[in-house]
């Protein structure tokens, strides 16, 4: 794929604007730094004028997960700090409300977290009310999960039972869980109360019902894990409602490989374990975050930022006049080509054919950089990508890995130069 870039058109940028939730931080606002230009001055010809974009949302460049525990963590991203600038964190589950705090620090502490959940979080960055690129990272909870299946002998199976989201789905979900709790004993039942042993109920199926069901230990040095789960199967045994097939009932492990319900890297394996699992960078890969191994990997021979994070493949290549900069991808996880725009998000695609797309931008926009001296002027600029999700061929929804950061130079020679104007005619 490539991309043909030239200066011409303008494009306007979308307001967007998102209601803040406050928190507690002890840490510090961060210092400022203002946009430098540099001119090289000549007595020939004056320099065209240089643009300062106070308001430029800053560029993520790197988001990691630390401390992170079965109810709380931690998340840092790494940026170019300035005086105006916030941003907007979401914290996100499948099947329920995202949460969303608004912050100008470069770190956030979030707690009160279920164990053993897969957490979508989202930094985007913003100044004076525009929005730049959102990064993603998964992020999941200390826990040890196991599976568990019983059937119960007295209960008629209906159709509504595979449906969550009915009646009798939610009445016997909350009959089951609660014929365990009353049957255990009063330091197990102060554990459940806690949060730090959780039942969740996956599905019930034919014959007569059949659960399919999760225990979630929250990781706590002293508890042995198989102690707790086999008092909990006891305590069903003793239910005063249900009968409960023995020779059906089983605990098994959890296989958050298998499932996809872990958060490795993508160049990272999946080991999995008893009730959890690891993640190991591929060889050649350097471990961005030993602190929570295989979540942040990084090929050796790509140039990026030393900050754990969202990978950034950057390029040193000056190309004369019109540039065509050719994109790395994957095959597992592609750049798209909608996805990229020049130093602003709003400076995005518009043209292209087959083979390239075109992204064409007025001088003096999209944090353009123009200096001179006594025979050219020279334009720069930096070529990035959104990291928003994207459905790929199967079906499924993916968030991008890899993070464009390519500088873009075109040289003009004075002499072909028409205009000093820096519209798009110029």
């Amino acid at each position: 794929m490539g991309s043909f870039i030239s200066f011409e058109s303008n494009v306007t940028a979308a307001l967007t604007k998102a209601n803040s939730v406050t928190y507690n931080s002890p840490h510090a606002s961060p210092g400022t730094r203002s946009a430098l230009v540099t001119s090289m001055s000549s007595a020939v010809a004056s320099p065209l004028p240089a643009t300062t974009n106070q308001c430029l949302p800053p560029s993520i460049s790197g988001l990691w997960s630390v401390n992170v525990t079965g109810t709380s963590m931690s998340v840092h991203w790494s940026t170019q700090v300035q005086s105006i600038q916030t941003f907007q964190v979401i914290l996100s589950k499948t099947s329920e409300a995202s949460e969303l705090w608004e912050t100008n620090m470069t770190m956030i502490e979030l707690r009160g977290l279920q164990p053993g959940v897969l957490y979508n979080v989202t930094v985007t960055p913003c100044a004076c009310g525009r929005q730049g690129s959102a990064v993603h990272m998964m992020v999941k909870t200390d826990a040890q999960s196991l599976d568990a299946t019983t059937r119960l002998t007295n209960i008629e199976f209906n159709e509504d039972l595979r449906n969550s989201s009915s009646l009798a789905f939610k009445n016997l979900n909350k009959t089951f869980i609660q014929e365990i709790y009353q049957s255990l004993a009063p330091e197990l039942k102060a554990m459940v109360e806690s949060g730090q042993v959780r039942i969740e109920i996956q599905s019930f199926s034919l014959g007569s019902v059949v659960v399919n069901f999760s225990i979630i230990f929250n990781q706590s040095p002293g508890q042995a894990m198989g102690n707790l789960s086999s008092a909990l199967l006891h305590a069903l045994m003793n239910s005063s409602k249900f009968i409960v097939d023995v020779n059906n009932t089983s605990i098994n492990d959890f296989d958050e490989c298998t499932l996809g319900e872990n958060d490795c890297s993508q160049w990272a394996t999946c080991i999995n374990t008893w009730a959890s699992y690891t993640c190991i960078c591929f060889d050649g890969f350097i471990d961005n975050n030993p602190e929570r191994s295989g979540r942040n990997c990084q090929a050796n021979e790509v140039d990026t930022t030393s900050t754990p994070g969202v990978s950034t493949i950057s390029s040193t290549t000056t190309v004369p006049t019109f540039a065509q900069a050719t994109t790395t991808s994957e095959t597992t996880n592609p750049v798209l080509e909608s996805s990229l725009y020049l130093g602003w998000p709003w400076c995005e695609v518009n043209g292209g054919n087959a083979t390239h797309v075109e992204l064409t931008v007025a001088w003096n926009e999209c944090a353009i950089r123009l200096v001179n001296n006594e025979t050219t002027y020279t334009a720069s600029v930096t070529l990035f990508n959104t990291m928003d999700p994207y459905r790929a061929e199967g079906g499924t929804v993916e968030v991008p890995r890899i993070r464009l950061e390519v500088p873009i130079m075109c040289t003009y020679m004075k002499s072909m130069l028409i205009s000093t104007d820096l519209g798009y005619m110029g």
